[in-house]
């Protein structure tokens, strides 16, 4: 290999994120069929610094405020000397990060977070619960983006919500 250049892997390392080479801040996704975007929303729980926000509401049926998709850019992320200089984080240091957003928002963990992809990126999912609503996360990192795609509901309203999550998140493109 000439001097200079860096040889990363590709194979994954289970116990690695590759962060997201790519600008989070071009992500596009589609509204899932029967749900509505609205501007009735703010994020109240930032975690970090946001860049911009997209909620949508079921419209069959129509449920109470707080059964939302929710998609949220982040910017101002710094892993410091936690990244590797091939762009990828140990597991233990995302579920460190996890754990301090989960902090600020007073939520638990629902389930253990788990390795995904949106977008065809390396992604971690989660179930966390608040104490007005419950939502199923994705969180897809960069070296300094968050694109948080997230799907919250009230008691009793999980599975209208999740049959738009999916669609969602699988409408996810980024670059």
């Amino acid at each position: 290999m000439p001097p200079g250049f860096l040889e990363c892997s590709d194979d994954p390392n289970p116990k690695e994120l590759q962060l997201a080479d790519v600008d989070l801040a071009t992500a596009t996704w589609s509204t899932p069929s029967g749900f509505e975007v609205v501007t009735t929303y703010h994020e109240d729980n930032p975690v970090e610094t946001i860049e911009s926000t997209w909620y949508a509401e079921p419209t069959s049926p129509p449920l109470p405020t707080l059964n939302v998709l929710n998609v949220v850019l982040y910017s101002g992320l710094d892993w410091g000397d936690v990244a590797d200089d091939c762009g990828r984080v140990p597991l233990s240091a995302i579920e460190t990060r996890l754990a301090s957003y989960r902090e600020q928002i007073d939520a638990e963990p629902l389930t253990d977070a788990s390795m995904t992809t949106v977008a065809g990126l390396p992604a971690l999912e989660q179930d966390i619960g608040l104490a007005s609503y419950d939502y199923h996360g994705y969180w897809l990192f960069s070296e300094t983006q968050l694109l948080h795609v997230y799907c919250q509901w009230t008691s009793g309203n999980r599975d209208v919500i999740e049959a738009g999550c999916g669609p969602l998140v699988d409408s996810v493109q980024v670059g």
